[in-house]
């Protein structure tokens, strides 16, 4: 028994705990199957991974040493509450120069607020950090446009 995370995770997860493994909609593990996608039983959104699931992996993860893709895990659990549109708008204001300190600001905040997302706020406000220090932000709340 792992004291910190509770009973050791054996791995490969999708072989040894395939009971305890679910989809993000609540699909077990053992139902998804080709079979049952083509009777259209499973739908994509029955493919998205569990935070649960995550966190084991990152549980194995750190058990083996690899502290970092662990700390990947855990984030990833994270952001399963989050819509993917939302989250893909996250990533595009993550880019260098797309965004202003206020905003990514207002991000970290909603992250930890909205999804209790604490690991990605706080890598979000880390980003604003860095990005203000390296010139990397956006200066103008809107740039304006040319048009001809």
């Amino acid at each position: 028994m792992n004291a910190q995370n509770g009973p050791r995770i054996c791995y490969p997860i999708g072989q040894k705990l395939s009971e305890r493994l679910k989809s993000r909609t609540g699909v077990r593990y053992e139902d998804i199957r080709l079979e049952t996608v083509r009777q259209g039983s499973i739908t994509s959104e029955d493919l998205s991974i569990d935070a649960d699931t995550l966190r084991m992996q990152a549980q194995v993860a750190a058990e083996a040493g690899y502290l970092q893709l662990a700390a990947n895990f855990k984030r990833a659990a994270e952001l399963v509450k989050i819509p993917n549109i939302r989250l893909l708008e996250i990533y595009n204001a993550l880019r260098p120069c797309h965004s202003t300190y206020a905003e990514l600001q207002k991000i970290s905040i909603e992250l930890e607020k909205d999804y209790g997302a604490s690991e990605n706020a706080r890598f979000v406000q880390e980003a604003a950090d860095a990005y203000k220090a390296a010139g990397l932000l956006r200066a103008y709340d809107k740039l304006p446009r040319f048009v001809p």
